[in-house]
Parts: structure tokens; C-alpha cells; sequence
């Protein structure tokens, strides 16, 4: 599944471009552009070259995340920009400043997850957590679990056993139809999709595993995987083969 569309979209709101506006730039027509975000057409491969590098995007980025309007905000492009409206007299942040902006991330292994799942209130226990250092700062509040069971994969891909994920805490009203939570509960630790149907079903990539009704398990803690790190490199599927064949493009065109 490409993003192309959807981002191209929220690049047209953040920059106040109509569709026109938008085509004018590179050439296209306004029915194109609607096509692209619709999902009707396919842009060919340098019209996705050119809109990438006018906005300073990596091809892979444009086509294979859905950008939130503030993810986007965070490229370069886009904030200075954006500052200079607010305050054109702001000095650029001082490169020694640089290291300031990293995480540190309480990490369970799969060999403290019993110990977890007893002293997961208890704040002395996070704090002896190991941890992960990531050299950026994230708007979540996120913590690192490693993938104890192959629940969540398939065969050209998913969640693999041993991977690590990086979650965010939510209640259970704040639930979003279709996305990955990592499930604390007396019974155990699950990683599964939940669908919203009368009842909330926990259900998992893989068949061996049978989906679960949210009220038939006792949940200590919700977390919402925002990421995860892959120990497994696999053969890329359609979407990353076409990728790749961008960007081989791209290498040509620049030599």
C-alpha cells in the first residue's frame, strides 16, 4: 500500500496549496493531482521524484509512511517556513545543543516479562529497567518491549518473535479501530490488532493464533505500538521492490 496520495495532501494543507496550485508546480493537472490523493491513479516514477525533492522528502518516506500534519512539520521545509512567519529574527539552535535531543527508553526483555506483569506498578522496578537510548526526542512517552511470540507476523513479513516494539500508554477509550496494542493482563502479554466490533476483539497476523474478546481478559496495562525494530531483514515485498527501483532511477539521473 503506498501513501502517496495522503501525503501529498497534507503537504497541498500545510503549504496552503489548492490542487491546481499544487499541480501548477509540477506540471500535472488539478484531475491528477485529485486522482493521487483519492487513490484512482498512480503518479509515474519522476513525477514522485520531483514532488520528493521539492520537498526535501525522501521517495521511500512519501510513499511508504503516512505522515501525520505534524511529522511533517518536523522536516526542515516545513519549519523553516514556519518560523519564519512566527519569527524571522529566531537564531538557529546551537550545534552543541544537539546531544540534548535523545530518549531514553525503559526496555522489558522477554526475560523480564514475569517480573513485569508483578511489579509493573512499582516505580523502583522501571527505574532498574534496562534501557534504550534513541537520538531523538519523541512526542510520546514510549516504552520498549521485546516480542516474546510470532503473533503478529506472517510470511513475507509482520512483527517477528524477538523483535522489540515501542509503545505508548492509552486507556481503553482511547482505542482506534485497526491499529496494534500491546495487551498487559493477568493471563499474559499480547501483541494483537484490536477491532471494534460490539465487542473489541484482539485478533493476531497469524492464524495459529484465535482472536480474544477485550472484556475476557483482566488488562493491567494498554499500550499502542507506535514502531518497531526488526532483527529479521526479509524479502521486500511489491510496495519496497518498486522502491528500490526509484531510487536506483534517481542514483542514474544525478550521476
Amino acid at each position: 500500500m503506498s501513501y502517496f496520495g495522503k501525503n501529498i495532501k497534507k503537504i497541498r494543507a500545510i503549504k496552503k496549496l489548492s490542487q491546481t496550485a499544487f499541480a501548477d508546480i509540477f506540471s500535472l493537472t488539478r484531475a491528477a493531482v485529485g486522482a493521487y490523493e483519492e487513490g484512482r491513479a498512480e503518479a509515474k516514477i519522476d513525477t514522485i521524484i520531483s514532488i520528493a525533492n521539492h520537498f526535501s522528502l525522501t521517495v521511500d518516506v512519501l510513499l511508504r509512511k503516512e505522515l501525520t500534519v505534524n511529522e511533517l512539520y518536523h522536516f526542515d521545509v516545513f519549519k523553516a517556513a514556519s518560523n519564519a512567519v512566527s519569527n524571522p529574527k529566531k537564531l538557529k539552535q546551537p550545534q552543541a545543543d544537539i546531544h540534548l535531543m535523545e530518549d531514553v527508553i525503559s526496555f522489558v526483555p522477554v526475560s523480564y516479562i514475569q517480573n513485569y506483569l508483578q511489579r509493573y506498578k512499582q516505580n523502583h522496578f522501571i527505574k532498574q529497567l534496562p534501557t534504550l537510548k534513541f537520538p531523538f526526542q519523541s512526542e510520546y512517552k514510549l516504552r520498549a518491549f521485546e516480542q516474546q511470540t510470532c503473533e503478529m507476523s506472517f510470511p513475507s513479513g509482520g512483527i517477528k518473535q524477538g523483535d522489540v516494539v515501542l509503545v505508548e500508554q492509552v486507556s481503553s477509550d482511547e482505542i482506534i479501530d485497526g491499529k496494534i496494542y500491546l495487551l498487559i493482563s493477568t493471563a499474559g502479554v499480547y501483541l494483537r490488532q484490536i477491532l471494534k466490533k460490539e465487542k473489541p476483539v484482539a485478533t493476531a497476523y497469524n492464524p495459529d493464533y484465535k482472536p480474544i474478546t477485550l472484556d475476557s481478559l483482566e488488562i493491567l496495562e494498554l499500550w499502542q505500538v507506535r514502531a518497531y525494530f526488526s532483527k529479521i531483514i526479509s524479502k521486500p515485498p511489491e510496495l519496497e521492490a518498486r522502491i528500490s527501483r526509484l531510487e536506483q532511477f534517481l542514483y542514474k539521473t544525478e550521476a
